[in-house]
């Protein structure tokens, strides 16, 4: 994983108001039955031996939803505002299957403009309580997630705009406003298709909705 960008987006009032509202009675279309990315992602994460359960990597508990409503309400959130400043993105595109495996990005951008480079881009939306970090400590479940949608999708680069709900560190105490980065990541084709192998061995292990 190279990261190409990770910068801290400092907002104002103008952006505000530049949003483009996004039409939400859209996005009502119910989950594809099936097996879905997630599914499995939370099986190799939190069963015995798993990547979160055994202390490996950092993890929520696999109950997050029913456990923190609230923090996922403000993910959500999140996301809706996000995707309003970025009227060039296309939210939630709709499901993708392979290999009998299913999955939805937040948002794909098509041909982004990057230095010198078009580049189409994964956006993912995260909102977190966690403390502020770098792309080489992301979180377990986001970079995973992010191989496994760009194997959905036959793309190698994902956005994650990440809002940091407790800031970051600032001398030994906490600055507790919010803080927005955007981090561009690039995988490489033997990341994205190698994890696509662990994915599909473990397809039948997941709970299927």
């Amino acid at each position: 994983m190279e990261t190409l960008e990770h910068v801290v987006i400092s907002l104002a009032a103008q952006d505000l108001r530049d949003r483009v509202l996004i039409d939400r009675t859209k996005q009502n279309a119910p989950r594809s039955p099936g097996v879905h990315l997630s599914g499995i992602l939370k099986y190799l994460a939190y069963s015995p031996g798993g990547a979160l359960a055994d202390g490996k990597a950092q993890g929520e508990p696999s109950d997050f939803e029913e456990t923190y409503p609230t923090v996922v309400a403000c993910g959500h959130m999140w996301e809706e505002f996000c995707v309003s400043l970025y009227p060039s993105l296309i939210w939630q595109p709709g499901p993708r299957e392979r290999n009998g495996i299913i999955g939805t990005p937040d948002g794909l951008n098509f041909g982004l403009s990057f230095k010198d480079l078009e580049l189409d881009v994964l956006e993912e939306a995260k909102f977190t309580t966690k403390s502020m970090r770098t792309p080489d400590t992301w979180p377990w479940w986001w970079v995973r997630q992010g191989l496994g949608l760009c194997a959905l999708h036959g793309l190698f680069h994902v956005r994650w705009h990440s809002l940091w709900a407790h800031g970051g560190y600032k001398g030994k105490r906490w600055e507790h406003l919010p803080v927005y980065t955007r981090t561009l990541v690039e995988f490489s084709e033997r990341e994205v298709e190698g994890w696509w192998k662990v994915l599909v061995k473990n397809k039948d292990k997941a709970e299927p909705e």
